[in-house]
């Protein structure tokens, strides 16, 4: 049986060409203006910030392979517990399939589920503040 707090998947449909939505995932502008602030550089092995109010969650790029995965670490301040966030993009006719992956939450033990419930709601939003961030002409 899965462990249901160790994994979030949120898959999502944007109406935009791919090359777009991976510019607004990668780079640390765009990062910062629909997401929160970032120091981000899609590289493999570049470490990267970002800055929500007092909370500072940091990591590193583990896979950066244009325009079709990235993958990092994700740290929350000074939990020390490391987590992977992968999103995958998929081209179609109509614009790009996103799937967002975050893993490896139960490491947070007996906070797991708390710390499963605010992530999920986090990326959630996420998902549609990069909606709104796409559809105001990021292209």
């Amino acid at each position: 049986m899965i462990d249901t707090t160790d994994i979030i998947v949120l898959q999502h449909f944007y109406n935009h060409p791919v090359e777009t939505v991976w510019q607004a995932i990668t780079d640390q502008d765009a990062i910062s203006s629909w997401f929160i602030k970032a120091v981000f550089k899609p590289e493999v092995g570049s470490d990267y910030t970002f800055t929500h109010e007092s909370t500072t969650i940091s990591g590193t790029v583990l896979i950066a392979d244009r325009p079709h995965q990235l993958q990092y670490t994700w740290i929350v301040g000074d939990s020390g517990v490391e987590t992977i966030v992968t999103w995958t993009l998929v081209p179609t006719d109509a614009g790009t399939e996103i799937k967002l992956v975050h893993s490896g939450i139960d490491a947070y033990g007996d906070s797991a589920m708390k710390m499963f419930e605010s992530f999920n709601q986090g990326w959630a939003h996420c998902a549609s503040e990069l909606e709104a961030y796409l559809a105001n002409g990021s292209e």
